[in-house]
């Protein structure tokens, strides 16, 4: 009672447990036509744990897709850094969203799965909007925007001269084609004036005879 000290303590545990990282179960390819949308069901999303729950399995996005977007009813449009849960997948909450301007074969997203031990797994979500076999192959052609956002006047930058003449199109996000430019051959860059469009997002498409490429601009006044 009068205080004293510790020379020596010694605690000693005795069990064991076996901790185990979530596994994904199902991660099949979304099919869906141009301009549509449909919902991330379990049979093509579905990561699973025995030491946890289906609310304890959170999805992390890492990436989003280029040519549409995710959102979660009630929430909105998911970003990189956002999350939902395996029973939010179950319940019919997420759902995809493609523009209609996918000049590419394919489209993914990245994510990770935590439970709430500490576990990890991570993998990609693969889409397929409408059928590959009616597409017409070209590769992915890269450009700029500047500045972006813009108040109405836009410069695409091209990575190179044009061999020939380049089509410049400027689409809403539900895909409707809003404006229309042809760039010449021999270019490097193209002014787009889209001052008389409304503030939005929009998606401008690059696309030769070989190549094509697709990147959001805001106007934003």
């Amino acid at each position: 009672g009068s205080g004293g000290a510790f020379n020596a303590f010694e605690l000693e545990l005795c069990g064991s447990s076996t901790l185990g990282n979530p596994f994904i179960v199902n991660n099949q390819p979304l099919s869906l036509q141009n301009g549509t949308n449909a919902p991330l069901t379990n049979d093509l999303l579905r990561t699973d744990d025995p030491n946890n729950t289906p609310d304890q399995l959170v999805y992390t996005l890492v990436s989003t897709p280029r040519f549409g977007r995710l959102e979660k009813s009630g929430t909105g449009e998911l970003f990189a850094g956002n999350q939902f849960t395996q029973t939010d997948l179950s319940n019919g909450l997420i759902r995809f969203f493609d523009y209609g301007i996918n000049v590419l074969a394919t489209d993914n997203f990245q994510f990770s799965v935590t439970d709430n031990e500490g576990g990890l797994v991570t993998g990609t979500f693969v889409l397929l909007p409408s059928p590959l076999s009616i597409r017409d192959p070209k590769q992915a052609l890269e450009f700029g925007l500047s500045p972006n956002p813009s108040t109405g006047v836009v410069e695409v930058l091209l990575p190179e001269n044009l061999a020939g003449e380049a089509r410049i199109s400027v689409l809403t996000m539900g895909g409707q084609l809003v404006f229309e430019q042809i760039a010449p051959t021999g270019a490097n860059r193209n002014t787009l004036m889209l001052g008389h469009l409304p503030d939005a997002v929009y998606a401008i498409r690059v696309e030769t005879p070989q190549a094509a490429g697709v990147r959001k601009l805001i106007l934003r006044r």
